[in-house]
């Protein structure tokens, strides 16, 4: 085939493994779910609907488009609106991660995506954290690194939006051979 002569078979295993894993829509559901508490069960089959992630995608955009219309210099009653909307963003994901590890357990830890959002999670709440401690202290640097960890929550939307999920599926297929073209010219 026309793919073996621009990849090593390893390269090609993992393209393969890329296609696989962009495909299945949920990776590691919880298993035996008859034998979980009902509570569990419930919260469970309540995060795995649509409108449980279309409410979170909501929050994730509508969480960037606060962050964005920060200005310097503003009024103080327009940043304490948007530094308490941002708290009711932060609160939003708390609470669901708090309900995917109490319905999943270990088996959230499984789904890369989960530790993701986890990670974003730990990062804005230590984001706030140092905002309310750092009044002494000017930390720019590592509040915008935080900031950073926040907006990448977008990346989530890539599953769910098709279109650009075509378009970043055939950009992360496509690092093998760029990899092989850039060896060539270097």
């Amino acid at each position: 085939n026309g793919q073996s002569v621009m990849m090593t078979d390893a390269q090609m295993r993992w393209v393969a493994s890329q296609k696989a894993l962009f495909t299945r829509r949920h990776f590691f559901p919880v298993t035996n779910l008859h034998l979980l508490p009902w509570l569990r069960q419930k919260i469970y089959r309540q995060l795995i609907l649509p409108r449980f992630e279309h409410f979170i995608m909501s929050c994730i955009c509508l969480n960037t488009v606060v962050m964005g219309m920060e200005v310097i210099p503003a009024p103080d009653d327009y940043t304490n609106v948007l530094v308490i909307l941002g708290y009711v963003f932060a609160g939003a994901f708390n609470v669901e991660a708090a309900l995917k590890l109490f319905a999943m357990r270990r088996a959230y830890f499984v789904e890369r995506s989960n530790i993701f959002d986890l990670l974003c999670v730990v990062a804005t709440d230590g984001g706030i954290v140092v905002d309310w401690f750092s009044d002494a202290v000017s930390l720019g640097p590592v509040l915008s690194v935080i900031r950073l960890f926040r907006i990448a929550r977008l990346l989530r939307l890539i599953r769910f939006a098709r279109g650009l999920n075509r378009v970043f599926m055939a950009f992360v297929l496509s690092m093998p051979k760029l990899a092989n073209v850039g060896a060539v010219l270097a």
